[in-house]
């Protein structure tokens, strides 16, 4: 650059703009250094935000105790009321767990289809998925406990799993449990 007449004022102005355009288009390292003093301040700035929110939380619990206290705690009626409220809640889960173990009805899934129970009106049992109606069994009990001994029967002498299938015989749906592995065929009802 030649001083024809311009101001020094000027000159510094370029020499500065001459310098940052070397620096941005010939030095990669120096950016690369430039980047990570950028990515260690934000990180520091992070550190710090989070810090400052993770004590605000501990301000918090400090301020709920004091609270507390000058609350004079709790009395001896909350006290109580939260001992009795607790007893009744763990009373109806104890309850509840019972009912679900100690259930006397039994639920039976339909043996045809494996997707719905059967259900029971009117002495007939039905499943109202498949449509699967064992004519010859009224009850939910009753089907449940043939389909449960003759899977029992099965499995003394086989691990695989039995399968079932209706058959129309005499105007009556007779349900039949297969076995492909053991070649096992045994009327159920």
């Amino acid at each position: 650059m030649e001083n024809t007449g311009l101001s020094p004022l000027l000159i510094a102005k370029l020499k500065i703009k001459d310098v940052i355009s070397k620096i941005k288009n010939k030095s990669p390292q120096l950016q690369e250094v430039l980047r990570q003093r950028c990515r260690r301040r934000m990180k520091e700035r992070r550190k710090e935000i989070f810090n400052a929110r993770r004590l605000g939380l501990g301000d918090i619990s400090e301020k709920s105790e004091e609270g507390f206290q000058l609350d004079g705690g709790t009395n001896e009626e909350e006290e109580n009321w939260i001992c009795e409220e607790y007893e009744r809640m763990l009373q109806d889960e104890i309850e509840w767990i019972e009912s679900l173990v100690y259930d006397d009805r039994k639920i039976v899934i339909c043996p045809v289809c494996q997707t719905d129970t059967m259900v029971e009106i009117s002495e007939s049992v039905y499943c109202k998925v498949c449509g699967f109606w064992p004519t010859n069994c009224n009850d939910i009990q009753t089907l449940g406990n043939l389909i449960d001994n003759s899977v029992n029967d099965h499995s003394q002498h086989c691990a695989a799993v039995p399968g079932f299938t209706t058959v129309s015989e005499n105007n009556s749906s007779v349900l039949y449990m297969t076995c492909e592995e053991c070649s096992f065929l045994t009327c159920v009802i």
